[in-house]
């Protein structure tokens, strides 16, 4: 029989990088996963912001990851067939199964690691709870209505959904061209459901540049 203080069953990207971390803390700690090495995942992952890459760098095994990560300064934003933007943006792009692997690379010799499934699956009545569950069954119907609007501000000829889909274009327009113009403005159209990157870290590092009160000299 063995014992340990912590058993992690599953050894992707959340499950490998617990055991890396718990590696290196030195607690007792058992990986479980069916393959040694993550199998080949039709993925990519996109790791950018300063928030985002800040977490990975806690974690200890951003230096892994990001060895094998491909680095894209510029983002191109394109809507209905028109380059429309080119963005600057601080992003990584990676494979799944490269960033899960680099991520094992970094579990130490201490942690123990079984190649075993720990079950044979769920039965009819575990699936039917997972289905029957609240929280997943809110979290289908958001994505199910954001599918949908997605696919209607793309193809549908109503007037509502011509309206949004010229709004949306007329702000990604006025983004790029005051971006082209020198960066004076900085035009940011929340309602088109869309984030960039860039705007996050350029406004974070806005905010850390200005002077707090506490820098001001005291009169």
């Amino acid at each position: 029989m063995r014992y340990t203080d912590i058993a992690i069953i599953g050894g992707g990207l959340a499950g490998s990088t617990a055991a890396a971390m718990l590696g290196r803390a030195d607690i007792s700690t058992v990986l479980i996963d069916p393959h040694e090495s993550y199998p080949a995942d039709f993925r990519v992952e996109k790791l950018s912001g300063q928030e985002q890459l800040g977490r990975f760098s806690r974690t200890g095994i951003a230096e892994s990851v990001l060895r094998r990560a491909t680095f894209a300064g510029e983002n191109w934003i394109a809507r209905f067939g028109r380059l429309l933007d080119k963005a600057p943006s601080r992003q990584f792009n990676i494979l799944y199964d490269s960033l899960v692997n680099a991520g094992r690379d970094e579990i130490t010799a201490s942690v123990e690691r079984i190649c075993a499934k720990a079950m044979n699956g769920m039965d009819a009545d575990k699936i039917a709870a997972f289905y029957a569950d609240p929280v997943k069954r809110d979290c289908d119907q958001w994505a199910a209505a954001k599918a949908f609007d997605f696919r209607s501000v793309s193809i549908a000829t109503s007037p509502y959904w011509t309206a949004q889909r010229s709004a949306r274009f007329m702000a990604w327009s006025s983004q790029g061209l005051l971006r082209r113009l020198g960066g004076a403005f900085h035009l940011e159209p929340n309602f088109l459901g869309h984030s960039s990157s860039s705007s996050s870290s350029s406004s974070s590092s806005r905010s850390s540049s200005s002077p707090s009160s506490s820098s001001l000299p005291s009169a």
